[in-house]
């Protein structure tokens, strides 16, 4: 099988490659191109990509790849994409239509095409929709489930394929056993790495700030979180020779400053609850007898 690559008016003439591996269709044709990136010994285009006897074709990029390193680089991403990956194409990268080096030995190129899907997304990913967000959390768990570690997150290797995420840029990527030992939750408080057990994804989190954070200040340092958060918590994390009255206080203040700012969805609710308590506390506190 080879591949036509119509570059005009960069290069007149049709570059053929043939197939090194990835699906074994009939001869393909790439024309409509245009440049959209280079640098490093590769250039991306996008056009069309058609089949003998269609006239329509679909979008596709076509990257190529012309020294030594770039083309060991194009290589090793289209592996990723044809083998630990392939049952994820369609669904959080692109659909990869193999690999392909050129017949010309006295200027050796190679080649990928993957299907068109969308443009980098324009926002940070602190800027990014808790919706979109979720759908890349789930793409890197996903892509990491089968054995891949991207090893170049950024907002350049995300698409924006009709609001889902679809990850590019595997030139990086490793063969990665993932012991992650929890679920990701959103807007849960955030775990310690050392417990967390997987970097690359714990990293990502932190960046999209997908979770609440993880430690509490108190007393002049921080106090991890746990699923307990209470003034009798932190009050137990106080230095000894702080008196109960005075950690007691900093405590109140510590949580209130917590929820304000981190849960400000929960906070008039605690407001209110902390002056219930108050109140009740009022009511049940015996009077003090009158000094005779």
């Amino acid at each position: 099988m080879s591949l036509s690559l119509f570059l005009q008016p960069t290069r007149p003439e049709p570059m053929i490659f043939e197939l090194i591996y990835g699906p074994e269709l009939c001869d393909l044709f790439f024309n409509k191109a245009q440049l959209i990136s280079s640098g490093d010994g590769s250039e991306v285009y996008r056009g069309r990509f058609f089949w003998p006897s269609d006239h329509e074709g679909e979008e596709a990029v076509c990257k190529i790849a012309y020294r030594s390193a770039a083309m060991s680089s194009v290589d090793h991403e289209a592996k990723i994409y044809t083998t630990k990956l392939q049952h994820l194409q369609g669904i959080c990268v692109p659909k990869c239509f193999g690999y392909f080096v050129n017949i010309d030995q006295k200027n050796p190129m190679s080649c990928t095409v993957l299907k068109y899907c969308g443009e980098p997304i324009q926002k940070t990913f602190l800027e990014l929709d808790v919706t979109f967000k979720t759908a890349l959390v789930h793409a890197a768990v996903h892509i990491h489930d089968a054995g891949v570690k991207h090893n170049a997150w950024s907002e350049r290797h995300v698409l924006d394929f009709s609001g889902l995420p679809m990850i590019v840029g595997m030139g990086s990527a490793k063969e990665h056993k993932c012991k992650r030992s929890r679920n990701i939750v959103q807007g849960t408080p955030a775990p310690q790495m050392q417990d967390f057990k997987c970097n690359e994804l714990y990293q990502l989190c932190k960046e999209l700030n997908y979770w609440k954070p993880g430690m509490i200040k108190y007393m002049g340092g921080d106090v991890p979180i746990t699923m307990d958060l209470s003034t009798k918590y932190l009050v137990a994390t106080a230095p000894k020779y702080v008196p109960r009255e005075v950690a007691l206080k900093a405590a109140k203040v510590a949580i209130e400053r917590h929820l304000k700012c981190n849960y400000p969805e929960k906070y008039n609710d605690w407001q209110r609850k902390q002056r219930d308590l108050a109140l009740k506390a009022r009511r049940i506190t015996p009077p003090r007898e009158a000094a005779l």
